[in-house]
């Protein structure tokens, strides 16, 4: 197994700064290209949703591609 799948260790609390996230954050991510196979206006639509149920609930997604700015846009108009 190569060193680079290791599971990596970070500082939670140094994260949720760096992000500028509150302590008590239930924070998920996605890493993955902005393109249509991703379907980020899905993954968008159900977070909205994890959101409504707990209002601590944040999202990091993180990649480039041709749809970037439309998925800011959603995720922007889904507040």
């Amino acid at each position: 197994a190569s060193d680079v799948y290791k599971r990596q260790h970070h500082d939670r609390a140094g994260v949720l700064v760096e992000f500028g996230l509150p302590g008590d954050a239930i924070v998920m991510s996605h890493v993955g290209r902005f393109a249509e196979q991703k379907n980020h206006a899905f993954l968008l639509r159900i977070f909205a949703e994890a959101v409504r149920q707990d209002p601590r609930s944040r999202l990091l997604l993180v990649g480039e591609g041709p749809l970037k700015a439309e998925t800011e846009q959603l995720a922007a108009s889904l507040g």
